[in-house]
């Protein structure tokens, strides 16, 4: 029987307005990343740079917020290994 996946998400973080901010969500030990993607919070919106896996985790980078306030949380899709 197939293990069913599960979402790690990583910490809520500010979009500047200028410039660009970085978000990692892990997968823990004993599980591996399969995918991911991101949620954007706030009254705005974000430009989503790159969104992408690296190792065991799935980074997200933002940037040019159109409103104060907006945010972006990543989400990682974790496979248990056992």
């Amino acid at each position: 029987m197939p293990t069913a996946t599960f979402d790690v998400a990583g910490p809520v973080t500010p979009v500047p307005l200028i410039g660009t901010v970085t978000a990692v969500a892990t997968c823990p030990v004993g599980s591996t990343v399969t995918g991911g993607g991101y949620a954007v919070g706030g009254l705005g919106d974000a430009f989503i740079r790159q969104n992408f896996q690296i190792g065991n985790t799935w980074t997200v980078v933002a940037g040019g917020a159109l409103l104060l306030g907006v945010t972006i949380e990543p989400h990682a899709t974790c496979l248990p290994l056992t």
